[in-house]
Formats: C-alpha cells, sequence, structure tokens
C-alpha cells in the first residue's frame, strides 16, 4: 500500500504503473483473505484500464483473470465466468489459439462454468482445451495434467461414470510427476484418484493415494500448515 501511494503522488493516476500496483496490491490482499479490499483495488485498476484504452493488453487479460479468480471467494461464481470469458476471449484476439497459455484460461473459463454447474458447457471447452494443450504445450508440461484434472472434475461432478474420469486424472497425475519441479500438482489428481477408488469399494488404494497426497503436501507446505493438517 505504501509503494502504492508513492506511486500516486509521482505519477499520473493513468499511468499503467499505478494499475500495477493497483492490481499487485490486489493479489497481495486475495492472499490475506480480505476479498472485498482485494476487489476494490482490482476494481480501481479496471477502471484505469478502461479510462486509458489499456484494457485489450496483456496486462488488461491478467487483470480480468485475477477478477475471475477472485469472485468465487466472494460467493458470484457467475461474476467469475463473465471475467474468465472476457479474459478467454481477449487472449484468442491478441495471442491466437495456439498459445498454450490461451488454453490454460480457457481451462479457468470451463472450471468456473462447471462451478455454476453447467457440466455439459464445460465438459465441452475442458475437452477442446484439453486437446489444445497436448497439441501445444505437450505430454510433458503441467499445464496439460491439470487440465485432464479439471476435465475429470467435470465428468465426475455431472454423476456420470466414473471410467473415464479415472483414466483422465491418471493421465494428468502422470504428467505431473514426470515434470520436473511439478510433483505438487498431482495432488489434485491424487484427490481425485482416492475420491473415485473410495466409491468404488478400494480402500486400500483409496488410502494409498491419500498418504501419496500427503507426503506431497508435507514436503511442500510443512507438517503444521493448514494445507497439510485438511489432508490427515
Amino acid at each position: 500500500e505504501r509503494s502504492l501511494l508513492i506511486r500516486r503522488a509521482r505519477l499520473d493516476s493513468l499511468h499503467p504503473d499505478v494499475a500495477e500496483s493497483l492490481q499487485n496490491s490486489g493479489r497481495v490482499l486475495r492472499l490475506l483473505s480480505r476479498f472485498d479490499e482485494a476487489e476494490r483495488a482490482y476494481m480501481h485498476a479496471l477502471a484505469l484500464h478502461r479510462r486509458a484504452g489499456r484494457l485489450d493488453t496483456e496486462a488488461g487479460i491478467a487483470l480480468l483473470s485475477d477478477l475471475g479468480f477472485l469472485m468465487p471467494y466472494l460467493a458470484r461464481d457467475d461474476e467469475s465466468v463473465r471475467y474468465y470469458r472476457e479474459a478467454y476471449a481477449l487472449a484468442r484476439r491478441l495471442r491466437g489459439e495456439r498459445d498454450p497459455e490461451t488454453s490454460t484460461l480457457e481451462v479457468r473459463l470451463g472450471a468456473s462454468i462447471k462451478r455454476s454447474g453447467r457440466y455439459a458447457e464445460a465438459e465441452s471447452l475442458l475437452r477442446d482445451a484439453v486437446t489444445r494443450l497436448k497439441r501445444d504445450a505437450g505430454l510433458r508440461d503441467p499445464r496439460t495434467g491439470t487440465a485432464l484434472f479439471h476435465l475429470a472434475d467435470a465428468l465426475v461432478e455431472s454423476g456420470g461414470d466414473t471410467t473415464e474420469a479415472e483414466r483422465t486424472y491418471r493421465e494428468g497425475v502422470a504428467i505431473h510427476r514426470a515434470s520436473a519441479g511439478s510433483a505438487i500438482g498431482a495432488i489434485h489428481g491424487l484427490d481425485g484418484l482416492a475420491n473415485i477408488a473410495e466409491r468404488r469399494n478400494r480402500p486400500h488404494e483409496s488410502e494409498s493415494l491419500r498418504r501419496e497426497g500427503l507426503a506431497l503436501r508435507q514436503r511442500v507446505y510443512g507438517a503444521v500448515n493448514p494445507h497439510v493438517a485438511g489432508a490427515r
């Protein structure tokens, strides 16, 4: 906040550094669970970008994505969809459809639509994103693994057969395990696989998967972190 005040004092309010500082403040406030304050910071940055005609930029994509990420914490899933949809459309125009980061935004959009309970629409977007990421990022990229996890989530939550979901989680876990420095990303898929194993009456497998996920959490977060306590 002090940095933001200094920049405001030195710069015109429409200078991009002011909007950048507001966005960074919003990210810090979100991490501190001060979600209403984070929204105010982001919205101020958004207004500055719009006034300066800078929304159709990489900075605009990042800000819209940050807003999409924040909205579920405020129990406003429909607004999350709206911001992610705008960010994704902008990314397609500026980056093109072959850029893996464009497909990553499609994953976030699909996941936000899934949270709203529109499983068929979410599944369609997520399948498309998985196909694009496999083609453009490859089968060793953790972004591809994460996209597979979100697709598997949609398949499970729609109430259909879990066979494809299990296969999809396993594919994503294998990618994260093989990606240097990305083992922590496997936790999402390990949790999903453990839930399926439990539902299919495979308790020993479920327990083994949960233990693996717990070990990863302990390695990354430490034994006393809430991320670890919630997984015990």
